[in-house]
């Protein structure tokens, strides 16, 4: 009896491991088979939708209905050149997508109601290495206006996912491409290692992302590497993170660099001016990711930048553009967005200007170090008609001087007023050499700076300046030019009876100097201030308008004659005469 009841366990035991194992084949079969349908039914849907331009290829499609995930391995989707070439002049499409990704996993709530009810509530949607190519096509020889199919359909979802709902969303290492080289207006950029944590989404099929942001928990982006290129530069930006939950936005470093070599950039672009830009460790507190996304508006509590360098080199021996020029407050006010950062604080940098002058072989430079500073109430957003921007400088001019400005810069367009104050100490002149020198072959032999102060008022046309410089023991040589050996007569002419020697003279009050300067429209907002804070350099250190109509008038004299013995015995007689040399030139006259 008991080896009968244990042959019927046995038998029982295998009929019943053979259901199970019939199920399982029955379900891998059903399994497979779904997940095969799946696949044709998603290619076929592509592949349809956009009138055989591009093709979907999914390597595998795994569908766990216990787990209630769904995975797609290796997802591709291309376009096919040659419909390319066959519709391109009728419905030339403007953009061509070019994607690759690694995974894709669906956490769904069912997915039994995906096929019966056509509703994908997804709970958490990962992303594997995606790569995304975007080529702009040029249609500019185009004259139809007739655009794709696909790209007129403004829906935000295919008609068979309007049941879609997402709650979580992970990104990792991903990448994306947009090149437009081809087209007349050159931009190409690349995002690369992005990866993109959304916790608690609220978001359904219905959603307009136009309309507005999305409900979340934690919205966090990193971005690995950022490059911009156009025109004659490029953007370049390392490990940016974005957390919306805490409104801080950080970028670790940002790089502005031209595409040709400072040598070869003004013949190739035709820009005499050229820019290299440094930038580390950006933050933007309480960045508002909505304002920019609806209202283009950049809106911030406050940005810090920790280290910024600019270098400028100006080719004196290419013309500038003929094209109007817009001063710093114009920059701003003509944006094509709003700006609204109350508080930007610069805490080190350091400018560096290089000029080569016309038909000179070496160029010569000023420094600024150590520069630290603060602007306030940034924006274009009018509030009253003399609201201003301003800004506040503290710097080391080469090795020694301290320099403190302040700017002030009009919000208002119809404000065209701007301000320029500033105070310098223990400068030391010669130290100039490394601009004078090559450019104007002068050469500051001995003289220190005590105190300088300067008033800039200017508009939009025009500027004038006060400026008080205390300095003594002011001596220069005039080179020749190969700046080799010092050209004597020219050098007692400046020193004797052109400049002055100390300020104040002894026993006399201090001069106070004003000057006057235009504004050149083709010419920057760095060399309106600096041709109008020259003229009150000029006029300080005693080279007056009727000193520099004497150098003229004998520097002429010296061309036409061609030997300096007459000069000399000007120079000579002028000295004698009087104490005063201006007057003794004026009663020669």
């Amino acid at each position: 009896m008991a080896k009968l009841k244990k042959k019927v366990w046995l038998i029982i035991s295998s009929i019943f491991l053979s259901l199970l194992l019939l199920i399982f084949i029955i379900g891998w079969y059903i399994v497979n088979n779904i997940e095969d349908k799946v696949r044709d039914f998603l290619v076929a849907k592509v592949n349809t939708e956009t009138e055989g331009l591009y093709h979907l290829d999914i390597d595998k499609i795994r569908i766990k209905f216990i787990d209630k995930i769904i995975r797609f391995e290796r997802v591709t989707l291309y376009c096919d050149t040659t419909v390319l070439n066959k519709i391109q002049q009728q419905k030339h499409p403007k953009f061509i997508y070019d994607v690759d990704v690694k995974a894709i996993n669906l956490e769904v709530a069912s997915i039994k109601e995906i096929y019966k009810e056509k509703k994908l509530r997804v709970n958490r949607f990962e992303l594997g290495q995606p790569r995304i190519i975007v080529y702009k096509q040029d249609i500019s020889s185009y004259t139809t206006d007739t655009t794709h199919r696909s790209e007129e359909n403004n829906t935000p979802l295919p008609s068979f996912l309007y049941g879609l709902t997402l709650k979580e969303v992970a990104i990792t290492n991903g990448s994306y491409f947009f090149d437009a080289r081809k087209d007349k207006d050159s931009v190409f950029y690349v995002i690369e290692d992005c990866n993109v944590k959304i916790t608690n989404l609220s978001i359904d099929s219905s959603f307009n992302l136009k309309k507005s942001l999305p409900h979340y928990d934690d919205f966090e982006l990193s971005l690995g590497h950022l490059r911009y290129e156009f025109s004659n530069y490029m953007f370049d930006v390392n490990n940016v993170s974005l957390n919306l939950k805490d409104s801080l936005l950080h970028v670790d470093s940002l790089f502005v660099i031209p595409k040709y070599s400072k040598h070869t950039f003004a013949y190739k672009t035709k820009i005499p001016f050229r820019v290299e830009l440094t930038c580390e460790n950006i933050n933007v507190f309480k960045f508002d990711f909505g304002a920019i996304a609806y209202q283009k508006m950049i809106k911030a509590d406050s940005v810090s930048i920790g280290n910024i360098a600019v270098y400028n080199y100006k080719n004196k021996n290419v013309p500038p553009t003929p094209i109007v020029k817009p001063l710093f407050h114009q920059i701003i006010q003509q944006l094509p967005m709003k700006i609204d950062i109350p508080v930007v604080e610069i805490k080190a940098g350091n400018v560096i200007h290089e000029e080569l002058a016309i038909n000179r072989y070496k160029s010569g430079y000023i420094a600024f170090n150590g520069i630290s500073g603060t602007i306030k109430g940034l924006t274009n957003i009018v509030q009253d008609k003399n609201q201003y921007i301003k800004v506040f400088v503290h710097a080391t001019f080469m090795k020694s001087g301290k320099i403190n400005a302040e700017f002030h810069l009009p919000v208002d367009p119809q404000n065209q007023r701007f301000t320029l104050t500033g105070k310098a100490t223990d400068l030391n002149m010669k130290e100039i050499n490394t601009m004078i020198e090559p450019i104007a072959h002068l050469s500051v032999q001995s003289g220190k700076v005590n105190e300088l102060n300067f008033n800039l008022k200017g508009n939009n046309k025009t500027a004038s300046v006060e400026m008080l410089l205390l300095y003594n023991d002011l001596e220069v040589a005039v080179l020749t030019s190969d700046n080799l050996r010092k050209r004597w007569l020219l050098s007692e002419l400046a020193n004797n009876l052109i400049l002055i020697k100390d300020n104040p003279k002894e026993k006399q009050k201090n001069r106070i100097a004003v000057g006057s300067a235009n504004r050149n429209l083709y010419l920057s907002h760095f060399n309106f201030l600096w041709i109008t804070l020259f003229e009150g350099l000029k006029e300080s250190v005693g080279f007056t308008n009727q000193k520099q109509q004497m150098v003229t008038t004998m520097l002429n004299k010296k061309n036409k004659q061609g030997s300096d013995k007459k000069i000399r015995k000007q120079y000579k007689k002028a000295k004698s005469d009087s104490l005063n040399p201006d007057k003794a030139f004026v009663k020669k006259k």
